[in-house]
């Protein structure tokens, strides 16, 4: 059981030792170079000026985008809410102008009966 053992890890070492020879001899590095500082030309170090001042341009476009649509939206229900009084109001008229031709008919009908013996 123990040389199983012993086997099992040997060959575990001899084919992690071979696959990272291989990618050694591939030029493939072992780490990630991202925090290398690596020297930019003027060039492009104009680009990455100009990539960060149109993305924050582009943040800040979005921003008042979201802000305008609040403000639309907004008015959007004032208007509404606007729309629903005027309704509201022109019913309260419709009520009135009924109510007041009712008095001048029962008026008339008053005068009418008492003009006559």
């Amino acid at each position: 059981m123990a040389e199983n053992i012993i086997r099992v890890v040997g060959c575990v070492v001899l084919a992690s030792t071979l696959v990272l020879t291989q990618g050694f001899l591939a030029g493939i590095p072992l780490g990630s170079d991202d925090g290398v500082a690596v020297a930019l030309t003027k060039a492009e170090k104009k680009e990455v000026i100009i990539r960060r001042a149109v993305a924050k341009a582009a943040r800040k476009a979005a921003r008042a985008a979201e802000k305008a649509g609040e403000k639309a939206e907004e008015a959007a229900q004032a208007a509404r809410e606007a729309a629903q009084a005027a309704r509201e109001a022109a019913q309260a008229a419709r009520e009135a102008a009924e109510a007041t031709e009712k008095e001048v008919d029962e008026a008339t009908k008053d005068e009418a009966t008492q003009g006559q013996p």
